[in-house]
């Protein structure tokens, strides 16, 4: 008979240590992971793993279960009170304030233009077709971004378009038209 294995070598440092310094897994023959406690556990600190797990998590909360798994827990005191707490946190706070000031001249722009079409002096998004599809328009693109000065330099999209327009991202070219504010 032969007898017990008392030691492994780890695959990662390649030093050979007791099997108490392994994780069990059932699966493998010796019943214990070929990589040691200390590898597993700095590789668990590492940025790519931390990448690795958020992307996995992502595609589980896309699943049929996932979901069900999300909106059972959505629900929860546990969650409530968590969702309280951090709306009161000083890191919610500073998120805030950091996303107000980056986003000043968006709003400014965005209100100043939705401003403009509730008194008519701007034709709303719905009167024109998509500048990428040609259906019906629901929404307008500032193309040039969201300085002050080009408020009204828009072109209209569909919501779809609007989305792909959006993530496309890039520099833009001069449209085939532009709209002129109606005075």
């Amino acid at each position: 008979m032969s007898e017990p294995i008392v030691t492994q070598r780890c695959s990662h440092c390649k030093q050979v240590k007791a099997l108490s310094e392994f994780h069990k897994d059932n699966a493998r023959p010796n019943g214990t992971r070929i990589i040691c406690k200390l590898c597993v556990s700095q590789w668990a600190n590492t940025d790519e793993h931390r990448l690795i797990a958020r992307l996995a998590k992502r595609r589980y909360r896309q699943t049929e279960n996932g979901k069900k798994a999300w909106r059972r827990y959505y629900n929860t005191q546990k969650n409530q009170a968590y969702r309280a707490s951090y709306r009161k946190s000083e890191k919610n706070k500073v998120a805030h304030r950091r996303s107000e000031e980056k986003n000043a001249n968006k709003v400014t722009v965005r209100q100043k233009l939705n401003s403009a079409i509730r008194y008519g002096k701007f034709p709303r998004a719905s009167t024109h077709k998509c500048k990428r599809c040609g259906k019906p328009a629901q929404e307008y693109h500032h193309w040039l971004g969201y300085a002050p000065e080009h408020t009204f330099d828009v072109l209209p999209y569909c919501y779809g378009c609007h989305k792909i327009v959006d993530r496309e991202g890039g520099p833009v070219s001069q449209p085939t038209s532009t709209f002129v504010q109606v005075s």
